[in-house]
């Protein structure tokens, strides 16, 4: 098995060092065969895009020998070589708008000076363009641009004054109207980031530009499929199953792919984020790699503003392409935002007069990784952490019992424990339970999402115990008590009417139907449920 790697991940350092390197190539042949191309990409942090850069970086450059033993590899003209402008936002300082300018403009001349050229213009712009035109003059040949994280000034300002935001925002727009001005010198350009911002001049001037973002032709140009994690990284599968003494190595892979896997960008297709798994096996142990990140300033901004509510059940319904991969500084989403920044991912998509999305959780680690971030903001945290983890055997053992007295009892004393609450705005809907619902799930580290669509309903929140169990819950709320029962009952014959059950029913799969009811006392949430395993 090849070395692995997880700081230094170019494109050269791995195939130099005989470290792993996952074959994209083919993806990469894909969009570079015709040339004149224009595309752009968005994926999470830490997702591999610095590295799919590279890579193109080294092809263009025509460094065939990195290339030995890959797909690509004889199918490149590896007699042309263009040359490229490579440069990585996320390490250029934005704290004002001055800043930033200067910043790309001393970024240009750096790169000039590299290719031996002089620049005589003086701010960024004119000189993105005069190093555009004059490699151009000097290699004889079309330039190549890449640009990693192009959108990272403008989410960093997101917290800022709007003047600061404003005037970031026309910084950037009037340096990208060069990569459109300078169109006859430009061979190909690829750009990655987080997000695509509308008013940003780098789409509405380049008309042409491609978002693969969500095409099911490159939905696994980033990151690992299961195919790819069990043919690279399977001679270390017993090493982690003998160090965690499981049964067998297929206990080790469902165990990874649970706390692991999970992002999709066509609905169908599950990835493996490769920051996450490289450290798994690295460091041969399950642990949050994802929270070692750290928590994105927008996410941490919008906790320190006590928008849970926002955070946690909005993104139930489905979204619009437009919604999902846009962003509009003025108005923005947050389940937007989770989308972009790899807390949520595609679940599945709706077909109709326009794809709609439905969103979830992708895995474990980033699911825990969010309750994380969220309760690192409180006192006694360690402390709540620990009794949330005992309340949790508790609720494993009124399932397994289907007892629904104990289920409503554990699930009330966790509520009780999250530190955020959900529940002072008078006009609370149903919509705020459910989210509480689920944020006491996930706290407890049970795998559930909301809103799961069948042939003839909705869902209000289905939980996966194990590979072999489902719960169905169909969520009610009312604000007296004396009416708990006769809501509970309709909430079940809503189950039963509807058929929810009917989905994940199969002869290998248990479906435990749960119509659950919360009750807005005045001092105090009650919580009652019902619980029956359905018959097959």
């Amino acid at each position: 098995m090849q070395k692995l790697q997880t700081k230094s991940q170019t494109f050269e350092t791995l195939r130099e060092g005989n470290f792993l390197y996952i074959d994209k190539t083919k993806h990469v042949h894909e969009l570079v065969k015709d040339g004149n191309g224009a595309y752009f990409l968005s994926r999470p942090r830490r997702f591999g895009k610095s590295l799919l850069l590279s890579t193109f970086e080294s092809l263009f450059s025509g460094d065939k020998k990195l290339f030995e033993g890959l797909y690509i590899y004889d199918k490149w003209d590896w007699g042309k070589k263009y040359p490229v402008i490579k440069f990585d936002l996320s390490v250029r300082s934005s704290r004002t708008a001055e800043i930033l300018s200067n910043s790309l403009a001393s970024l240009m001349l750096g790169i000039a000076q590299d290719n031996e050229i002089t620049l005589n213009e003086q701010y960024a712009p004119e000189r993105f363009s005069e190093l555009i035109e004059k490699l151009y003059e000097k290699k004889k040949q079309k330039v190549v641009i890449l640009i990693d994280e192009y959108d990272k000034a403008v989410r960093s300002s997101i917290d800022k004054p709007q003047e600061i935001q404003d005037a970031i925002k026309e910084t950037m727009r009037e340096f990208y109207k060069a990569i459109k001005a300078n169109d006859q010198y430009i061979h190909f350009v690829f750009l990655t980031g987080v997000t695509k911002f509308y008013g940003l001049a780098i789409f509405s001037a380049l008309n042409n530009i491609e978002d693969i973002t969500l095409d099911p032709k490159y939905c696994d140009i980033c990151g690992y499929t299961q195919d790819e994690l069990a043919n690279h990284f399977g001679e270390l599968i017993p090493e982690l199953t003998k160090k965690y003494s499981y049964k067998n190595n297929e206990k080790t892979l469902k165990r990874i792919k649970y706390w692991y896997n999970g992002y999709s960008w066509d609905g169908k297709t599950a990835i493996y984020n490769p920051y996450s798994t490289l450290n798994l096996f690295t460091n041969l142990e399950f642990s949050n790699y994802w929270l070692e990140i750290g928590t994105p300033g927008f996410l941490a901004s919008l906790i320190k503003q006590k928008k849970y509510s926002e955070l946690i059940y909005r993104h139930e319904r489905a979204f619009s392409q437009r919604e999902l991969l846009g962003f509009n500084m003025e108005k923005f989403s947050v389940p937007t935002l989770l989308f972009q920044s790899g807390y949520l991912t595609i679940r599945e998509i709706e077909m109709g007069k326009e794809k709609k999305y439905r969103l979830s959780w992708p895995n474990a680690e980033v699911r825990k990784s969010f309750f994380d971030s969220l309760l690192n903001l409180v006192e006694n945290a360690n402390e709540i952490e620990d009794e949330i983890a005992e309340l949790s055997k508790q609720i494993e053992e009124s399932i397994i019992k289907l007892d629904a007295s104990l289920f409503s009892s554990v699930i009330s004393k966790v509520l009780t424990k999250i530190p955020f609450n959900l529940f002072k705005d008078k006009g609370a809907k149903e919509a705020i339970y459910h989210s509480s619902l689920l944020l006491a799930l996930w706290a407890c580290g049970f795998d559930a999402w909301g809103e799961d669509n069948t042939n003839i309903g909705i869902i209000d929140v289905t939980w996966k115990f194990d590979d072999f169990l489902y719960v169905v819950m169909e969520v009610k709320q009312t604000n007296k008590v004396e009416k708990l029962d006769h809501v509970l009952k309709l909430a079940k014959k809503q189950i039963e009417d509807r058929k929810y059950y009917e989905k994940y029913l199969t002869k290998k799969i248990k479906v435990i139907s749960m119509p659950i009811v919360f009750v807005k006392a005045p001092k105090k949430m009650v919580v009652k449920c019902g619980m029956r395993e359905i018959e097959k």
